[in-house]
């Protein structure tokens, strides 16, 4: 049975902070004692670019990073994202699934199936859109009272109701905070051994503004060329192999969670 939405629209920013050293840190250790090959892990050496040689690793830890996301949705069904400050990153409109791409120099057009957000939103923001696939995974304990973005929200944290569901590599538990009077979540947290490593959370959030058309409109420059991804299922995707026995089993990813109306 498909869910009502809870608001005709919405406006929101969210904030993502990453640590790639504390997450690579986390990495490393969450893969001790894993079946080798059941997670994927990093080259530690990279290629200088068109020399195919390999070359040391930055022996410089890297910084953590900070990102914004802005998105405007009505319905479910007209999206608007902007991707860094002012859509620096790329910009995303979207109407009845039929979505454009604008880098700022190169404009690219596709299709997503009904109430799903266009490929630009990070999967992260989808699942705190969402969350009801992620919460039926989890275990929560409740850490107290928050507000966030000017809402009251219960915070909690999470652990997989089975020990071999991987929730994300590198994270053995996850802080939340779920919103009071809606079913979203105001924070996301990846933690380690008690430390985040990876965190996103509302900045500002309106329920129901007014959202004009042109919201969800590009005006590309004149004489941009604009590419066309083939629909979905026309890229022949094969069926998953079966998991080979002692691999854990990955269970949420925010990307693969589907809208509903």
């Amino acid at each position: 049975m498909q869910k009502e939405w809870p608001f005709d629209g919405l406006r929101g920013v969210v904030r993502m902070w990453s640590d790639p050293a504390l997450g690579a840190g986390a990495l490393e250790r969450w893969m001790t004692g894993r079946p080798p090959g059941s997670v994927a892990m990093l080259s530690r050496v990279d290629s200088r670019p068109g020399s195919g040689e390999p070359t040391e690793p930055d022996p410089t830890p890297p910084s953590p990073r900070d990102r914004i996301v802005r998105f405007w949705v009505e319905g479910g069904e007209r999206w608007r994202i902007e991707l860094g400050t002012g859509g620096a990153d790329g910009t995303f409109v979207s109407d009845h699934g039929q979505w454009l791409h604008w880098t700022g120099s190169t404009a690219v057009s596709g299709e997503s199936p009904s109430h799903q957000p266009p490929p630009g939103l990070p999967g992260e923001v989808h699942a705190m859109l969402d969350p009801d696939e992620l919460l039926s995974e989890v275990e929560v304990t409740p850490t107290g009272r928050v507000v966030i973005a000017g809402r009251d929200a219960s915070g909690m944290m999470a652990t997989p109701r089975d020990p071999d569901h991987i929730l994300w590599p590198g994270a053995q538990e996850l802080g939340l905070a779920l919103d009071d009077q809606i079913r979203l979540l105001l924070r996301l947290e990846l933690l380690f051994e008690g430390k985040a490593f990876h965190r996103l959370e509302f900045v500002e959030l309106e329920l129901d503004p007014e959202l004009p058309d042109d919201l969800f409109r590009l005006d590309l420059p004149p004489g941009v060329p604009v590419l066309r991804t083939p629909p979905p299922g026309e890229l022949g995707r094969g069926r998953r192999p079966p998991r080979p026995e002692g691999w854990p089993r990955v269970g949420w990813r925010g990307i693969h969670l589907r809208w509903k109306k």
